[in-house]
């Protein structure tokens, strides 16, 4: 009976691993609809044992955990590594995207603290991990598999360049952002949606950094917050247009006038009173 087991949870994990070859990210929802006679709990057990044999690493997106292979030559270095660093390894492989702080790993793993930053010191010549500086601390520094791309809470996203927060970067999509308000309406003859601003940026590439629609909708935020962009409603859109900075003194005649150092007060040949010109403005 339990060789029967056996036999069916060998068989769905090669088809399983399969699957992850053919469709890297693959689920095990992904599995079960494409093979409808495997037994979830069967399907369990078999991707459990590809990721305690290291043929498989998840990456979970949300709460649904994504399923991609591991190449030979990774599978080849899980197996040279000794048992305190296939430890560490799994770890920071469980932290995923988010990383693993070192305080964490020593406290999880039970081993001394300078065992674990040797340890770490060797995954990482070995090209198995990085460390990735966080934004919310420039100084605290986290640990993740080296194919991993951080998540936006540990990089800051976009806007950050290094941990750091890139303003010269900022400063320029905002002026791109602000400009094309202008360039849109005038060759549109209506003012854009922010998927309209998005399209235009990218095509700019003023970045090789992907650039989503709800970044770009920060920076149109932030114009408006400053005063130099309007929001409008029209319909279920909503549309943008630039805001003309005020005049604070529209053609004030006194600024141009020939006689200005002339001008007095209250006596003299040219005064405000007699000046038939600031009358006429006023």
């Amino acid at each position: 009976m339990h060789s029967t087991e056996n036999r069916q949870a060998q068989d769905i994990g090669t088809l399983f691993y399969d699957l992850c070859q053919e469709s890297p990210g693959t689920t095990a929802a992904c599995f079960l609809q494409k093979y409808k006679n495997a037994i979830p709990e069967d399907t369990v057990v078999a991707i459990n044992t590809l990721l305690e044999q290291n043929k498989i690493r998840m990456h979970l997106i949300g709460t649904t955990p994504y399923y991609f292979p591991v190449s030979k030559p990774d599978q080849s270095k899980m197996l040279a590594l000794p048992l305190e660093e296939r430890v560490l390894y799994e770890l920071i492989k469980a932290a995923d995207n988010k990383g693993a702080w070192i305080r964490d790993l020593k406290s999880k793993s039970g081993l001394p603290d300078v065992l674990v930053v040797k340890l770490l010191k060797n995954l990482e010549s070995k090209a198995m991990i990085k460390t990735v500086r966080t934004a919310e601390t420039a100084s605290k520094k986290v640990y993740m598999l080296a194919d991993i791309a951080p998540s936006k809470s540990v990089t800051g996203g976009l806007w950050f360049s290094e941990s750091e927060f890139d303003a010269a970067f900022v400063d320029a999509v905002s002026e791109t952002c602000h400009r094309f308000l202008l360039v849109y309406f005038q060759e549109h003859g209506e003012y854009p949606e922010v998927e309209d601003l998005h399209r235009l940026v990218v095509q700019t590439g003023i970045t090789e950094t992907p650039i989503a629609v709800a970044d770009v909708q920060c920076v149109i935020d932030s114009l408006i917050y400053d005063g130099k962009v309007t929001e409008m409603k029209h319909g279920e859109k909503t549309l943008y247009r630039q805001r003309t900075a005020p005049r604070l003194f529209p053609h004030q005649p006194c600024l141009g006038c020939p006689l200005i150092n002339s001008c007095m007060e209250t006596s003299g040949q040219v005064t405000p009173r007699t000046c038939f010109y600031l009358q006429q403005w006023l």
